[in-house]
């Protein structure tokens, strides 16, 4: 059916009135649903058709009816849409307590009303509508067909109060949103094309190309922008009268094709000489000519053939970088930015360091190469000068040089005409033995061979890889105690080897003073006394002696027995270098009033003393006997 600037067929929907005492209504509402989500548009081509849906929504139950009128506003166009629809017939109710039949009947699709007489072609019935029913009580889906010969433009489509005479029925909407937007129009298409990479954008509609290089619009004017991607240029429109590299600006009033042109940037090959020759290189296409121009751009993703000419006295000893390796033509394809090195070198000899001696040391080289050490043979150039650094070793001493023309204790500066061959001798010093002498008490060390004799001369230096002795001699009223250092130790004499400077530590202690710290009473009647001590060196030990007797190994406390009687206790402490105290320390006392305990026999005693007792009478009477 053609629309006019009113479309003016009724789509049997229902207003819903909720009735509540005293004829109160609560307002409904109306929305317009694409499939898919609410919006508010849609697009379509002339010739094609739109279809969405409009929705009555009740927020809670009552009692429902009336009609509804949609229309078209704009443009003002008529006779090139048409609509049509379905309808939507909600569930059968038994309740009847309102006095009404519980049903809900919808118009059928050719239940319309004309707006030119208002005329109700409809049936509904009105009831109640219980909870179970929720939102969307009526659903009403509409299609608009375009003609094809529809003119661009953007269409909307609104509901409209009906011219309805039913009293106890509302039509005051609220319509979410107000009006649905059919949008007829042309597609405006981007491509792309070149060797580069970009984005197109429009100012008005979804084109972002991209991703989404296409769009529909109602004989807009729409501004297509350009953005070449990094590494690329823009070079141009063509299509829909649009060129340079400019804003595109496009009256989309047919449909219309736009191309974006994306090339790559010219691409920079850097050409570095290197090596201890020279010579040059150059280009096709040309570009290149290093030395003087190492550098040039070229077309992108196009192909660069570079050669190497040695000059005279050198030789091209090979590409690297960009793929290229060996002697012949680099050949280079642009994608990127390329680097490529040509090395170029003089003839080169060998020089060898040899070294020799005792000792060692290190030989170095200017310019670099030798480090002698690790690193003995290094080739250098034709003509060229070395000159060599000798560093001996710590307890080794440089002696000379000796080939490549070299002598005396200098630097050795070789001219490499050919390969050389040169020593270097390092022999091992004198190295110092220093003896340290320490401990509480006194003592001297000498050595052999003669060189130590400390106090006095407790450094010397003796030939490398010698072997020296040592010996210690304590002092009257001091100990010996031992050696330490240089894998020395004990208190015999220390045999030590210069490999290296050597250190030596000889100690001596004065003997050790032995403290009686506690002791019994004077008189005491403890049978059984103990005794503490202590020495004035750590690590001593002790012997002790009681009344005089025999001398024994001892450790504080100690406990002795004693009777009743005068009687004397001594202690001496023994260093740990077995020094001992001359005259310790001595306890005397009386110990009075022991008592010794009377010892009662066991019974297997009394019985060995009745067994005695018999045998030794028995034997009395054989002797009688025999007499």
């Amino acid at each position: 059916m053609n629309l006019g600037k009113r479309i003016g067929m009724l789509i049997g929907a229902l207003t819903l009135g909720v009735l509540v005492s005293a004829n109160a209504v609560a307002q409904p509402a109306t929305r317009f649903v694409l499939p898919g989500g609410a919006l508010t548009s849609t697009k379509i081509l002339p010739g094609q058709s739109a279809t969405f849906e409009m929705r009555v929504d009740s927020p809670s139950n009552g009692l429902v009816g009336a009609v509804l009128f949609i229309q078209q506003t704009a443009p003002a166009t008529s006779g090139f849409l048409t609509v049509t629809g379905r309808d939507f017939t909600a569930s059968i109710f038994n309740d009847t307590s309102s006095g009404q039949p519980d049903a809900v009947v919808f118009a059928l699709p050719s239940a319309l009303l004309s707006p030119a007489n208002g005329d109700n072609l409809s049936r509904s019935t009105i009831g109640l509508v219980p909870a179970a029913m929720g939102s969307n009580l009526y659903v009403q889906s509409i299609t608009l067909t375009s003609d094809p010969a529809t003119p661009l433009g953007t269409y909307t489509i609104q509901p409209t109060s009906p011219s309805s005479t039913i009293s106890d029925l509302t039509t005051d909407f609220a319509i979410t949103p107000a009006s649905f937007d059919i949008i007829i129009g042309a597609t405006l298409s981007v491509t792309k094309s070149g060797t580069g990479a970009g984005t197109v954008t429009s100012d008005i509609g979804l084109i972002n190309c991209g991703a989404t290089c296409s769009d529909i619009y109602p004989g807009s004017t729409v501004t297509l922008t350009a953005a070449p991607n990094a590494g690329s240029t823009f070079i141009g429109w063509t299509g829909g009268g649009c060129s340079g590299t400019g804003t595109c600006v496009v009256t989309v009033s047919a449909a219309t094709t736009v191309n974006a042109q994306f090339d790559l940037l010219p691409q920079t090959l850097t050409v570095t000489l290197a090596g201890t020759g020279s010579g040059t290189v150059t280009s096709a296409p040309a570009g290149i000519n290093c030395p003087g121009t190492c550098a040039s751009a070229f077309a992108a993703n196009s192909t660069v053939t570079l050669t190497a000419v040695a000059a005279g006295g050198s030789s091209f000893a090979g590409w690297s970088g960009a793929g290229c390796s060996g002697v012949g033509t680099c050949v280079v394809t642009m994608s990127a930015a390329q680097a490529v090195t040509a090395t170029f070198n003089l003839p080169s000899f060998n020089l060898t360091v040899t070294k020799s001696g005792t000792g060692g040391g290190t030989v170095t080289s200017a310019p670099a190469g030798i480090n002698c050490g690790a690193t003995c043979v290094a080739p250098f150039v034709s003509g060229s000068t070395v000159t060599l650094t000798a560093v001996a070793n710590g307890g080794s001493s440089f002696i000379g040089w000796s080939g490549g023309g070299c002598s005396g204790t200098g630097t050795c500066v070789v001219t490499m005409s050919a390969a050389t061959t040169v020593n270097a001798q390092f022999d091992l010093g004198p190295q110092t033995l220093t003896v340290t002498l320490a401990g509480t008490g006194a003592g001297t060390v000498s050595s052999a061979p003669v060189g130590i004799a400390c106090p006095g001369t407790c450094a010397f230096a003796f030939p490398a890889n010698s072997t020296v002795t040592l010996t210690a001699v304590a002092n009257a009223g001091s100990a010996f105690t031992g050696w330490s250092g240089a894998g020395c130790a004990g208190t015999g004499t220390c045999v030590v080897t210069m490999s290296a400077a050597q250190a030596v530590t000889a100690t001596f202690d004065l003997p050790p003073v032995t403290t009686i710290t506690g002791m019994p009473t004077n008189p005491s009647s403890v049978a059984n006394p103990q005794f503490t001590f202590t020495s004035s060196i750590a690590g001593s030990t002790f012997q002790c002696q009681v009344d005089g007797g025999a001398v024994f190994a001892c450790s504080s406390p100690l406990t002795i027995s004693v009777g009743n009687g005068p009687h004397t206790f001594k202690v001496q402490a023994i260093g740990p270098g077995g020094n001992l105290d001359p005259v310790g320390a001595t306890y005397a006392w009386t110990a009075a009033g022991i008592v010794i305990a009377s010892v009662i026999p066991t019974l297997n005693e009394w019985m060995l003393m009745l067994l005695a007792l018999m045998l030794g009478g028995a034997g009395m009477l054989m002797v009688r006997r025999k007499a």
